[in-house]
């Protein structure tokens, strides 16, 4: 049993109009490339690097492709391919890289929330002093105030999205 895996997958936008034709044995055939991109922070400053991929579809879901736009988010599952392309007047032989799409999925609209804006504090009231009794321990409060929680005054209560 074999433990070798070709799989690729890749969350981007379509970055090329998908070209929908027939191979030679005249299968459906698309072709599109989708770009993803990566971002991180150097010296105080983001940086960011987008890598382009060639993906190709057959039979039943280069049908499905042609549906889709240059901009739409897409989630692919598939296999990397090294293609051998014969010389001709213009070029050598030359050797491309593409992905041969297992599956395929629009994702809804997807983009980065933007980064959370602090809501501004309404004033407070004061807080009502400390009871002070003989019958209580030193540092001891049952007060009013701890029964009136409002998770608005507490970002992380409740954010779990």
């Amino acid at each position: 049993m074999s433990t070798d895996k070709n799989e690729c997958i890749y969350v981007g936008e379509i970055a090329s109009q998908v070209v929908y034709r027939s191979d030679p044995s005249r299968k459906p055939m698309s072709t599109f490339s989708i770009v993803t991109k990566f971002e991180w922070h150097a010296d105080g400053e983001t940086k960011s690097r987008a890598t382009y991929h060639r993906l190709v579809a057959f039979g039943e879901l280069a049908v499905r492709c042609r549906g889709l736009e240059k901009g739409n988010r897409v989630y692919v599952d598939a296999a990397h391919n090294v293609r051998k392309l014969p010389a001709t007047e213009t070029h050598d032989e030359r050797y491309i890289d593409e992905f041969v799409i297992r599956d395929i999925q629009l994702l809804a609209d997807i983009k980065a929330p933007p980064p959370p804006q602090p809501a501004p504090a309404p004033p407070k009231a004061p807080r009502p002093s400390r009871p002070t009794s003989p019958q209580q321990a030193p540092g001891a409060y049952v007060g009013e105030d701890l029964l009136e929680f409002n998770p608005d005054d507490y970002p992380f209560v409740g954010s779990h999205q």
